[in-house]
C-alpha cells in the first residue's frame, strides 16, 4: 500500500471515529445497560451544541424505545426539525401520578 492511500485511510477511519452519530451507534449496547441498570424506564434527551442533533437522531435510531421526549439546541444548518414519536399515543403520555 503506498504512503498517500495508508495516510489517506488512517484519516478517513479517525474521521468516522470522531463523528458523533458513530459514537453513539457504537455504544448503544452499553448505554442501554446503563439505562437498565438504574432502573430508569423513561428518558427526555436534551443536548446542545453543533453535534447534538446527530448524537439524538443516532440516539433515537438505536435506542427508539427509550426515549421520550427531547430538547436540542444547535446553531442554525447543523439539524432539522424532527419528531419522536410512537405509533400508541397512550406510550406517549407519562404513567399517571408521575
Amino acid at each position: 500500500m503506498k504512503t498517500n492511500v495508508k495516510v489517506s485511510k488512517i484519516f478517513m477511519d479517525a474521521l468516522k471515529k470522531a463523528d458523533p452519530s458513530f459514537l453513539v451507534k457504537a455504544h448503544a449496547g452499553q448505554i442501554r445497560s446503563y439505562i437498565s441498570v438504574r432502573e430508569y424506564s423513561r428518558i427526555m434527551l436534551v443536548g446542545f451544541g453543533k453535534a447534538a442533533y446527530q448524537m439524538a437522531k443516532a440516539f433515537e435510531e438505536e435506542l427508539p424505545d427509550l426515549v421520550m421526549e427531547g430538547v436540542i439546541v444547535t446553531k442554525y444548518g447543523h439539524a432539522q426539525k424532527s419528531e419522536v414519536g410512537r405509533s400508541d399515543p397512550a406510550a406517549r403520555r407519562p404513567a399517571s401520578g408521575s
